[in-house]
């Protein structure tokens, strides 16, 4: 196991050695993620361990709440996208309950398979319990 740093070596910052432009120019620094020049930029500044370790930290919880609000976008989407889709098979069950036999376009068979859709359970599941996650 490693230790961790104590308090006095935070007052004593260990130096990184700058880079000059000439340096840079010629391809001698390795990769150009704009984090890590960050972290280069945080590290040669002096900071303290624990100011590295809170800006790490901060990084991090960033990172997460992004990919959350991401994952959230895409359910929304799917939800809309699910609504729209039970609209229109709800609309065609509708139209066959409504007009004459000789308007239908689908079979008895896809018209049964329709309803057990339209009316059965899973949808109604599906999107009680998702409202129910967002409502709480």
């Amino acid at each position: 196991m490693t230790e961790v740093a104590s308090d006095e070596e935070d007052e004593q910052p260990k130096q990184i050695p700058r880079i000059d432009a000439e340096t840079a120019s010629r391809g001698m620094v390795v990769g150009r993620d704009d984090a890590g020049i960050k972290e280069a930029q945080l590290i040669g500044s002096g900071a303290k361990v624990s100011e590295i370790k809170r800006k790490s930290e901060e990084r991090e919880s960033d990172r997460a709440e992004k990919f959350g609000d991401n994952f959230e976008t895409i359910s929304i989407f799917a939800l809309w996208f699910g609504f729209v889709t039970f609209l229109g098979l709800f609309g065609v069950w509708a139209y066959h309950l409504v007009t004459p036999e000789s308007w239908h376009f689908l079979s008895n068979t896809a018209l049964d398979k329709l309803q057990l859709v339209v009316t059965g359970g899973f949808v109604t599941g599906v999107v009680s319990s998702h409202m129910k996650k967002r409502l709480s």
